[in-house]
């Protein structure tokens, strides 16, 4: 067994030059795909955090517009100490 298990793939300098600009070309548009999988997956994250980050304001809207029942416990128990 050779020690470069992918020694098949790499080509010679004798080979023939239509396999070499065959392996190029595949390299290639593997390389674009795995690319645009990236960004594909970039773009999906970014909507996701996008709602997420809407939601997050909608709820502290509601939260400010809530009434703040501590605020009046606290202050209802700094009238009653001396």
């Amino acid at each position: 067994m050779s020690s470069q298990p992918f020694h098949w793939v790499i080509p010679k300098a004798d080979a023939h030059p239509e396999a070499i600009e065959v392996l190029q070309r595949y390299q290639t548009t593997h390389e674009f795909y795995q690319e645009a999988l990236y960004r594909e997956v970039q773009h999906i994250q970014a909507q996701d955090y996008q709602a997420l980050a809407s939601q997050h304001r909608q709820e502290l809207e509601q939260l400010r517009r809530d009434v703040n029942i501590m605020g009046w416990f606290n202050r209802w128990l700094q009238r009653r100490s001396p």
